[in-house]
């Protein structure tokens, strides 16, 4: 079975001030689509934010050498896994003020200052006395989590300063926070520090490198990831039991029927497929926002014909 190599990585730095980076951004899109590679990259004045997949490691490898020297910010460290499907459709660079957006540009991570525990030491860490905090939204959360961990019930991370001030949390207590890579720990970790909490871990590499080591152990259910595998099981597999719903891109299960325009097999999220079973919503059962967008044409044209009989 042919197999796709997928890699993932971040890192925070200052780019060379000769560079444009908006220019850079384009550049570096230009090459990945000729070199067939497919993903995300997110450039920003503060680093880079990245998934990667190609046909091969080998191919991947070359975009670790070509940012290494543009960037000038030492090694990056590429996290490899592999796939049956490729995760994404198409090729994007994108250049943004925060390659993970918390919504203050000011906070930026420095290697030195934040308080990784490997995953070993995090398994150790886990049977302290500690509050561990999931730094994801509710809708991954869902999917899976640490045992016992606090659900924040965040829909976007630009909430979780607020959250946090008002949260009852003790600031004397031992915290450790974990999230999908590792990446909106390195600032989340910095926000309660800046709040006043003085014990502050985060786990290293996040869930993926925690399963990767231990699977099926602590860590419950499958972990969401951005892109079209959707969430990997304990062995960093795509599921086979989630998809992203067509109508609001969350990752569900729902029970199959028919499309109402093209009648084709199809599958919603159980939110959604609840609102289509209300007469007014009946457009949600379609397989796609393309069916639902023509099942809406035909009815809006049954309405106004009815309206001249």
């Amino acid at each position: 079975m042919k197999t796709f190599s997928i890699a993932t990585f971040y890192k925070f730095f200052s780019w060379p001030e000769s560079l444009d980076l908006i220019q850079e951004a384009e550049n570096l899109e230009i090459w990945c689509v000729s070199q067939n590679l497919l993903g995300l990259i997110i450039m920003g004045p503060e680093g880079i934010n990245a998934t990667i997949s190609g046909e091969t490691e080998a191919e991947v490898l070359k975009l670790k050498i070509k940012l290494e020297n543009l960037a000038q910010c030492g090694e990056l460290h590429f996290k490899f896994s592999s796939s049956p499907i490729r995760s994404f459709k198409r090729m994007r660079v994108k250049h943004k003020t925060e390659i993970v957006t918390l919504g203050d540009p000011s906070i930026r991570p420095e290697a030195k200052i934040n308080s990784h525990l490997t995953p070993e030491e995090w398994k150790q860490s886990l049977t302290e006395d500690a509050v561990v905090i999931d730094v994801r939204n509710e809708f991954e959360i869902e999917l899976g989590r640490f045992k016992g961990a606090l659900d924040l019930k965040m829909q976007e991370f630009t909430e979780f300063p607020e959250i946090i001030k008002n949260s009852k949390i003790n600031k004397d207590q031992k915290v450790l926070m974990y999230c999908t890579g590792g990446i909106r720990c390195e600032k989340a970790s910095i926000e309660m520090k800046r709040q006043g909490y003085k014990n502050v871990y985060q786990l290293k590499g996040g869930i993926l490198e925690y399963i990767k080591e231990f699977p099926n152990t602590d860590f419950e259910g499958e972990c969401f990831v951005f892109d079209h595998r959707v969430a990997l099981d304990q062995k960093l597999q795509p599921t086979k039991t989630k998809f992203l719903c067509p109508h609001c891109g969350q990752p569900g299960e729902g029970k199959g029927f028919g499309c109402l325009h093209c009648k084709s097999e199809s599958q919603v999220c159980k939110k959604c497929l609840k609102l289509g079973e209300v007469k007014e919503d009946q457009s949600l059962k379609t397989c796609s926002k393309n069916c639902r967008h023509h099942y809406n044409r035909v009815q809006d044209l049954k309405t106004k014909t009815e309206s001249h009989l």
